[in-house]
């Protein structure tokens, strides 16, 4: 909820999640949430810690010959973004012929 919102309406999404919700949220400091505009919108549940942690990309490091146009470097938008993607990629085909059948 609220993927599409811009930094600015990500930080007040925040803030309105921090004073209706009764659900744990990570601890974000106020100075990382000032400078940074650090979010719930950074962080994802671990599924083996069950413990908050930030979205971070894999290590890269420069190929030897460098093409500007080629290079693709991950960021934490891009890693969140692929992980969404590869979950939906993964539903079963069962589900999308259901939807068919009703119209959805």
């Amino acid at each position: 909820m609220g993927g599409l919102f811009e930094t600015d309406d990500r930080v007040k999404f925040h803030k309105e999640i921090l004073e209706k919700s009764g659900a744990p949220i990570p601890q974000i400091s106020a100075q990382k949430q000032i400078s940074e505009k650090e979010s719930i919108f950074d962080y994802y549940v671990d599924m083996d810690t069950k413990a908050w942690a930030l979205w971070a990309p894999e290590n890269w490091s420069a190929p030897k010959k460098i093409i500007f146009s080629q290079l693709l470097i991950p960021t934490s938008d891009s890693t969140r973004a692929e992980y969404i993607i590869e979950k939906i990629a993964s539903l079963p085909l069962e589900r999308s012929m259901i939807r068919e059948e009703h119209g959805l």
